[in-house]
């Protein structure tokens, strides 16, 4: 890697962390500097006295104020639900539990110790933006784009919430994405291994190698498929194994997958969308005039955004294309409760955006050659690099 090209992957990653804890700063700085703000647990809910009793300075909030950090939180204090006093004090823990990585790494973070978890939480999240960015910019260069893709994290609104709330989000596009680099450089159990993990962050991040099966899939009907592509396959199959057992475990324990806990999200597609547009318009007309007002412009552009990447993205000149078309079919089924509010669209829809550019100018996939005077095998994939045509 040449000195200017690891000082602007550098740049990226200080670029996300800065934007990100200067976000984070304007948040707490009101509050006293307590960390304990962003997790936003209510004052009124079960899991209050459990915090208090951990610390006492712990911050709460109001009922309205309330967000899904509470969940990680909970995750962490208890993270493989083995205390029945705490893990039923968040509602649809049985889902809740079905995405454990954030809450797990965060425990680690914290040493174990219950006070320190929110701001553990917090460097957890930080770190996962300052890595994304140096991940998405060392992938942008090897594929033929500028470096300074790699800012793409630092100005998505759906990262920068979710830094702010101490959500998933960012953790999970930072191991996405050092997996996508590994993969990309041929290091194909290293790459799937992470994939494994940003699955465990959140099950969404099950695109990434079910687009890379599918690519496979398509550049064999296309004659372009090199050695080893069931290894690949085989390898990409295996990512999502450690999740599956985890579902098998939570299925013995609680009784229903988590997935079953909370069958709302997903609905028949376009259905939620015309809802949300309806709800929204009601809004406009009444006392949440702002959000129904905001809700429709954001949401037609949404929806615009989205219909130019999957027609650019139906000519499959990378996984990127094809990852964004499972996005797009998923996001065309999402009820009206993820797509109405702002904060949770943006955050929601936050991998179709950051997907969305390569999409657009048609990057193409090239996997690294082997070194010079190695035996192709079935770590790698070896095609002619095409010229990149926007």
């Amino acid at each position: 890697m040449r000195d200017d090209q690891r000082r602007i992957a550098t740049a990226c990653a200080i670029a996300a962390i800065a934007i990100s804890a200067a976000a984070v700063g304007f948040t707490i700085g009101f509050a006293g500097w307590e960390p304990s703000i962003l997790v936003r647990m209510s004052e009124t809910e079960p899991m209050a006295r459990i915090a208090r009793a951990h610390d006492p300075g712990f911050v709460l909030v109001p009922p309205e104020a309330h967000y899904d950090g509470v969940y990680f939180y909970a995750i962490a204090l208890d993270p493989f639900a083995r205390n029945e006093d705490v893990y039923t004090r968040i509602d649809l823990y049985e889902y809740r539990y079905g995405h454990p990585g954030y809450g797990w790494l965060s425990r680690i973070a914290a040493l174990g110790d219950a006070s320190r978890l929110p701001l553990a939480m917090l460097l957890v999240s930080l770190a996962g933006m300052g890595v994304a960015g140096w991940a998405v910019s060392r992938i942008a260069h090897e594929l033929g784009r500028s470096p300074w893709w790699g800012l793409l994290i630092a100005v998505n609104p759906g990262l920068i919430f979710a830094v702010t709330v101490l959500n998933s989000e960012p953790l999970g596009v930072a191991v996405a994405a050092v997996g996508l680099l590994a993969w990309q450089r041929g290091r194909l159990l290293l790459g799937a291994a992470l994939f494994a993990g940003a699955c465990l962050v959140k099950e969404l991040f099950l695109i990434v190698p079910a687009g890379l099966v599918l690519w496979e899939v398509a550049e064999t009907v296309r004659h372009r498929a090199a050695p080893g592509i069931l290894f690949r396959m085989a390898t990409l199959a295996a990512s999502a194994f450690p999740l599956a057992l985890w579902y098998l475990y939570l299925k013995f324990h609680f009784g229903v997958f988590p997935a079953e806990a909370e069958p709302g999200n997903i609905g028949k597609p376009l259905v939620g969308w015309f809802d949300t547009f309806r709800y929204a318009v009601g809004f406009s007309r009444s006392g949440a005039s702002q959000i129904g007002t905001f809700t429709i412009a954001q949401l037609t552009i949404t929806a615009g955004a989205m219909l130019v990447g999957a027609v650019r993205a139906v000519r499959l000149r990378s996984p990127f294309d094809v990852m964004f078309l499972l996005l797009f079919v998923l996001a065309s089924t999402v009820n009206w409760f993820i797509l109405l509010y702002p904060k949770d669209l943006i955050r929601e829809l936050l991998l179709a955006f950051l997907l969305l550019p390569a999409v657009v100018v048609g990057v193409r996939w090239r996997p690294r050659a082997p070194e010079a005077g190695a035996t192709p095998d079935t770590t790698t994939r070896v095609r002619r690099p095409e010229p990149d045509r926007a």
